[in-house]
């Protein structure tokens, strides 16, 4: 392993004339899709960002960028803190120059200690080829009381709370920064705390931002925090920059425009296809009732027979955690899931899956296909025992059945023997909705139902889903995107936190009221009386 640097201060107070991060006409496409375009902005040392944007406004992707995982287009440039201007990075010249990350995901090695974890990627005091703790430990002590840590690097990490585990992400990332400083990106630091360790973790990225020369930028979708600890916020939206100000010269309700929300009562409603459904209360098909779970707190959501409920958030709100739940693959720790009036534990949800319900995941490929098997055999895998005859497949059943299917929910080209790989993600994503549909279950879950899916297809599995709902099927959409679960869905809720916050139907559905209550949740009433 490599050793710590010691030559300059162990904790690596930065030594030279610092020049933060500086990023000028910053474009990236994916294939045909810009998703970054021309954007342009510093963050200088000794200063906190707040960095905001809806789902699908290209954060993820900047920082992917400044990572050195994806390579922009060229004209491009970026000014690292160690003063090398770039067109594109590499993880190791991100690294070399400054940059480091804390995202979500922590990283850290629950087993091993305070001390072991910080050392990780940044290499140990070593004496005679074996590792000095005593040094090791000396020099990571000295830099969780710098930031202001109450914990030593003995600690085990296991025992820690999830504020304390972040400190020590952060702590690793800030050892060994270069001699001009550096610039650290925290991604939702706060998504899994409460108020109090919230506010003694910002204070904490401000005191580090303005003592040790380094540019602090935190990605959140906590306008309250962005307004009581950011000296700036920036707005991408749609992969432009929408907003660049200093923090004295933004209002809520401004930013709450930035991001999309309109301010009008009069907002726009997205008619959804028309749906003419019997009067009265349908029969419940699911209802989850004060759900538990590592992402989820007291979760409440019904579904009835022939509606169409949206569940929509932030990335880390706690929809995808609902899916893990409602799959098998995570089990309740407290509440109640019925599935046609019938309490279903994990076991039980497993074994009706395919039969009583299905779930379309998000990655269709690796989950929910065979990719080298023929689009009949991915069509009509739920029930190909129909189709066997005196112990062998009737290929003319399975050929007559499937383009009667591939017809029906209009698959181009209408081919049942050619490989399900080679078809369109839109088309892919049809055949998959219509191997379900076809096989009579009573609840379908699709989670993110089109993504990589062009506006055609679109439109055409809304249709399906409508005309399906129509039959009495009950459908649960989880979805990034809040002007899909309006132009879908009957009913949406919203996801906070691992809460949700809010239900909106009628009048009342509409993209903005989704993205108000996706960044105002109701218990932020100060917030919201401003904005009104």
């Amino acid at each position: 392993m490599s050793e710590i640097d010691q030559s300059r201060s162990p904790v690596g107070v930065a030594t030279a004339t610092p020049t933060g991060l500086h990023i000028e006409t910053l474009s990236v496409s994916y294939g045909f899709n810009l998703v970054i375009e021309d954007v342009s902005i510093s963050f200088p040392v000794g200063s906190v960002y707040a960095l905001l944007g809806p789902n699908g406004s290209g954060k993820s992707t900047l920082i992917k960028v400044l990572a050195g995982t994806v390579t922009p287009r060229p004209g491009s440039t970026i000014t690292l803190p160690d003063g090398g201007a770039r067109s594109a990075l590499t993880p190791a010249i991100s690294r070399r120059g400054g940059l480091r990350f804390v995202h979500q995901d922590l990283g850290l090695v629950e087993e091993m200690t305070v001390g072991e974890n910080v050392c990780l990627g940044n290499g140990y005091l070593t004496f005679l080829g074996r590792i000095n703790r005593r040094k090791t430990n000396f020099i990571v002590d000295q830099m969780l009381d710098q930031i202001g840590v109450t914990m030593v690097s003995s600690d085990s990490v296991s025992e820690l709370s999830r504020a304390n585990k972040t400190f020590v992400a952060i702590a690793r990332a800030l050892l060994n920064l270069p001699p001009n400083g550096g610039c650290l990106f925290v991604d939702e630091a706060t998504a899994a705390l409460d108020e109090r360790d919230s506010d003694t973790l910002l204070k904490a990225l401000s005191e580090i931002a303005k003592s040790r020369d380094t540019a602090v930028v935190m990605v959140t979708h906590r306008l309250r925090e962005a307004m009581s600890h950011a000296d700036r916020i920036a707005i991408l939206r749609d992969g432009k920059l929408i907003a660049n100000d200093q923090k004295e010269d933004c209002t809520l309700a401004e930013l709450m425009h930035d991001l999309g929300v309109k301010s009008q009562p009069s907002d726009t409603i997205i008619e959804p296809i028309s749906i003419n459904r019997s009067e009265g209360k349908q029969s419940s098909v699911l209802s989850i009732q004060r759900a538990y779970a590592t992402r989820l707190f007291d979760v409440n959501i019904d579904v009835s027979r022939g509606e169409i409920v949206g569940v929509t958030g932030l990335e880390g709100s706690g929809k995808e955690g609902l899916v893990n739940v409602l799959s098998g693959r995570e089990k309740l720790k407290g509440g109640t899931i019925k599935l046609l009036d019938r309490k279903a534990s994990t076991s039980q949800l497993q074994s009706q899956l395919g039969r009583d319900f299905a779930i379309v995941p998000s990655d269709r490929m690796h989950d929910a296909s065979f990719p080298d098997l023929t689009v009949a055999e991915n069509l009509l895998f739920a029930r190909m025992s129909a189709f066997r005859r005196h112990g062998t497949f009737s290929r003319r059943s399975v050929r007559s059945e499937a383009l009667k299917l591939l017809s029906e929910y209009s698959v181009q080209p209408a081919s049942p023997f050619r490989k399900f790989r080679t078809l369109s993600g839109g088309n892919q994503q049809k055949v998959i909705i219509a191997r379900w549909l076809s096989a009579g279950v009573r609840l379908l879950i699709l989670h993110e139902p089109t993504l990589g899916v062009d506006v055609g297809a679109r439109e055409i599995i809304y249709q399906l889903l409508h005309e399906a709902s129509e039959r009495g099927l009950a459908v649960l959409v989880v979805t990034s995107d809040p002007t899909e679960a309006v132009e879908l869905c009957t009913r949406v809720v919203v996801m906070v936190d691992g809460k949700a916050v809010s239900s909106l139907e009628g009048p009342a559905l509409t993209v903005s009221n989704v993205l108000e209550a996706t960044f105002l949740s109701k218990e932020d009433s100060k917030a919201r009386e401003e904005v009104i």
